[in-house]
């Protein structure tokens, strides 16, 4: 089995906007749409409503096509066989099993999926959206998990435990030229001293620095914590692992996309991941294993 090499990416718009290769070399080239069957017929717990202009679209059209792309570890691609695995994957078939279509997975680019949605030309947005006034402008979005940051801290490191201990005199936290998004750091922990830099590619993540001593803390994104600690096992994470992966720090809620203004189809999309919430939280933690996701080593 193959694994991913997954590069440094920080809130982008789409949660892990570098693409992810599975199972095999990287390729340039649009993976080929794919598609799976799905139970006909309304199943227990949360059911599609049948006075949805969603849900009637996709019955008259005899099937669920939902845009889709590799964005590890919501969204995977086995190239061995071209087929889509993943939470966003269970997700969209299960939608599809309780409206009683079959699901078509078509391969659409993260920078479009939103406007094909708008568009009419696809049901769903299959990726993992952070939620924003201007894709709200276009779509709906029920989140259905959180992106955000963990902190990397050498494990000799005595004074960082917790994510309080940030905030103190003379805590350094590498941060990068031009990301905006640091402003939210100081917020929160205003005692806390950011340490710039230009960034060295995009898989630069500051650990380098820590082990350098110059800096005391490193920020990776929540889905790659156990890649980082697989690759750096001197290093802690501030929460823990788990916590991490489930409730990140300065979280930004993710979602997928569906059509404007449809209350009943959110309504649903609500109540659906509700009763979906283990299933997807254990699809999370298998596909952030480091068999799955690695980082560059040092």
């Amino acid at each position: 089995m193959g694994r991913t090499v997954q590069r440094w990416w920080m809130r982008p718009l789409v949660a892990g906007a570098i693409a992810a290769m599975v199972f095999g070399a990287c390729s340039s080239s649009t993976p080929a749409a794919s598609s799976a069957p799905s139970a006909g017929g309304q199943t227990g717990g949360a059911q599609a409503p049948a006075d949805s202009p969603t849900v009637k679209r996709i019955k008259a059209a005899a099937k669920l096509v939902g845009g889709i792309g590799q964005v590890l570890p919501w969204t995977g691609l086995d190239k061995n066989t071209n087929q889509y695995f993943g939470a966003t994957v269970l997700i969209a078939q299960e939608i599809a099993k309780r409206i009683g279509v079959p699901l078509e997975l078509k391969a659409v680019g993260n920078d479009i999926v939103v406007q094909e949605v708008g568009a009419g030309n696809i049901d769903l947005a299959l990726y993992p959206l952070y939620v924003n006034p201007k894709r709200l402008e276009v779509i709906d979005m029920v989140p259905w998990h959180q992106g955000g940051f963990c902190y990397l801290v050498l494990k000799e490191n005595a004074k960082i435990n917790t994510l309080e201990d940030l905030n103190q005199d003379g805590v350094r936290l590498q941060a990068f030229e031009g990301f905006p998004f640091y402003e939210e750091f100081k917020k929160k922990y205003p005692k806390l001293t950011l340490v710039y830099r230009p960034a060295v590619g995009d898989s630069d993540s500051g650990v380098a620095d820590v082990l350098a001593g110059r800096a005391d803390v490193a920020v990776t994104d929540n889905p790659l914590i156990y890649a980082f600690l697989a690759q750096y096992p001197q290093f802690k994470p501030v929460p823990d692992a788990a916590t991490c992966l489930n409730s990140p720090d300065l979280p930004t809620p993710i979602a997928l996309g569906s059509p404007k203004g449809d209350t009943a189809f959110t309504d649903f999309l609500k109540a659906l991941y509700t009763e979906m919430a283990p299933t997807i939280k254990a699809e999370l933690e298998k596909y952030s294993d480091p068999k799955y996701i690695v980082v560059p080593g040092p």
